[in-house]
């Protein structure tokens, strides 16, 4: 399945809700407290964890694939007047011009193979004492996949947790939540997990 364009016909659709912040996003950030630098929003979509960010005093690049994601964004952005950077590319290839503070992945599920590579990538890239923030779900149920998504891209936290080896693990969560695929909100598994790089 070619996600680029599922992800370009999905938001090219009339459901519209990523213009407001993930409520696990927020609290996780809120939990944090951390001080507003330079954040890189990778799959950002329509934008809404980006433009939290933005609000609340962070230097924000939003990068995404879909096009027409990106475009909603800008506009948004735009229409906000938020200082947004937005970036169309593919996460797995992209490198900021400056190193981030903090490196979000919100619901960005990928295979094994590419899991593990984004995770060296964001490593690589995020600043000394960076944090890694990765919000997503698991034990999907198949009437909540996408058509010809499969189930192994959903991993759970132990499958992760091995991949921040060697940065300290800020929160580590795996439980019950609510998300909304587009029909209104349903009860899923999610996964946190946000870990510090060491200096």
């Amino acid at each position: 399945m070619n996600m680029q364009k599922f992800w370009d016909s999905y938001y090219e659709q009339a459901f519209n809700t990523g213009v407001q912040a993930d409520p696990r996003f927020v609290s996780v950030m809120e939990t944090l407290n951390l001080p507003a630098a330079r954040a890189v929003d990778l799959g950002a979509g329509e934008g809404g964890d980006s433009f939290w960010l933005a609000e609340h005093g962070w230097n924000v690049t939003a990068v995404d694939f879909a096009e027409s994601g990106v475009n909603r964004l800008q506009t948004t952005a735009e229409q906000r007047k938020l200082p947004i950077t937005v970036v169309q590319a593919d996460m797995l290839s992209y490198d900021p011009a400056e190193a981030p503070d903090l490196v979000h992945l919100g619901y960005i599920h990928l295979e094994p193979a590419q899991r593990k590579r984004l995770f060296h990538r964001i490593r690589t890239m995020l600043n000394p004492a960076g944090v890694l923030c990765y919000i997503g779900m698991t034990d999907l149920k198949p009437d909540q996949l996408p058509p010809g998504v499969s189930a192994n891209l959903f991993a759970e936290l132990e499958s992760i947790l091995p991949l921040v080896a060697g940065m300290d693990v800020l929160i580590a969560e795996q439980g019950p939540c609510k998300v909304d695929m587009g029909n209104g909100p349903e009860h899923a598994t999610g996964v946190t997990l946000v870990a510090r790089k060491r200096k």
